[in-house]
């Protein structure tokens, strides 16, 4: 006869979420759906007791925080939005401990999750983005977060190009160089020939990253604006997170197919640039579905943190996302154009 499986009570789900290092915990994960009312409550504890720990220069040595965002977005938890935004504001310190704790999720899976959670995305997105005491990739999120509700019709693309120019008028007006960039990429992915005056003033002004981007791509973005329009949309994740384990399961980070050597030599690259000692990740970053207009993030300084790397593109070679653009223009921004 054949036992019954012993449900895995709370702290074990705790437990093995904190400590799942390179591999998926899909039992972990799959236990805490089955007990969702109970883990919630835990998996906002846990994430709270992080981000104070990190707000008082101590980065926790784990992954739960990075597992319990994913899965309070796919229980539609709404109040773990503030949460969310609210540790994004810890890379505005000089470690970027933000980034050290949630790895990639800060990018194209926090812009899903603002726009499924949030009670009204759209007002929401435009506060945060003329918000100046934010860190950049929140109002960056922010941007990106308007093609989504595009997508989900609660703009049109006209609309949201306007809404684009207001703000990037604003951005001039106040000097705000940290956005103007980010503002202009977005408007070159949706069309930027009605804006062409306000960007023209912010270039005039040398009010824009050229790293960021440069006059020349909005120049080729006039010339293929509808195709490229349709690119960005069809590139777009689903809102939220469906499915933690499936969102997951793709992220290098997690894959089977990497061999620890070659996992390895890329860490110690990474770390060799940027001067600190190399550690394996431990969260999960997403280079397999990459975000095009990111600004440079530095590595985790103190902790592993996931992390999603495809093999390494030269900077000048096309990016191997198909958009056409170098790759130091595209999704080479999100490793700071390495």
């Amino acid at each position: 006869m054949m036992s019954e499986q012993v449900e895995m009570d709370l702290d074990e789900i705790i437990h093995r979420l904190d400590t799942a290092g390179n591999e998926l915990p899909r039992e972990a994960i799959e236990a805490a759906r089955r007990r969702r009312d109970e883990i919630i409550p835990r998996l906002m504890t846990e994430l709270r007791r992080v981000i104070d720990e990190a707000k008082a220069g101590k980065v926790h040595d784990g992954s739960v925080q990075f597992f319990a965002v994913f899965l309070l977005a796919e229980f539609r938890v709404k109040e773990v939005l503030p949460l969310i935004i609210e540790a994004t504001s810890l890379a505005k310190s000089e470690s970027d401990y933000a980034y050290d704790l949630f790895g990639d999720f800060l990018y194209d899976p926090f812009q899903r999750v603002l726009v499924a959670l949030a009670d009204e995305p759209l007002p929401l997105c435009r506060k945060l983005i003329d918000d100046r005491s934010l860190a950049l990739n929140v109002r960056w999120t922010a941007i990106e977060a308007l093609q989504h509700l595009i997508r989900d019709q609660v703009l049109t693309r006209e609309e949201a190009v306007s809404l684009l120019r207001e703000h990037l008028a604003t951005a001039i007006e106040s000097e705000d160089r940290e956005i103007t960039g980010p503002l202009i990429c977005k408007l070159c992915d949706l069309g930027p020939a009605e804006a062409m005056p306000e960007i023209k003033l912010a270039f005039e002004r040398e009010l824009v990253d050229t790293f960021v981007v440069e006059m020349s791509d909005v120049e080729d973005a006039l010339e293929t604006s509808d195709a490229h329009f349709a690119w960005a949309m069809k590139r777009l994740g689903p809102s939220g997170i469906p499915d933690t384990i499936k969102e997951l399961e793709e992220w290098h980070a997690f894959s089977e197919q990497i061999p620890p050597s070659e996992q390895q030599e890329g860490e110690e690259r990474d770390a060799d640039a940027a001067g600190r000692v190399s550690h394996p990740p431990r969260n999960v970053s997403q280079g397999s579905h990459p975000d095009s207009e990111r600004p440079p993030v530095p590595a985790p300084a103190l902790v592993p943190t996931v992390r999603n790397e495809a093999p390494r593109v030269g900077r000048n070679d096309p990016c191997p996302c198909g958009s056409g653009k170098k790759h130091k223009k595209c999704c080479g921004r999100a490793s700071g154009g390495l």
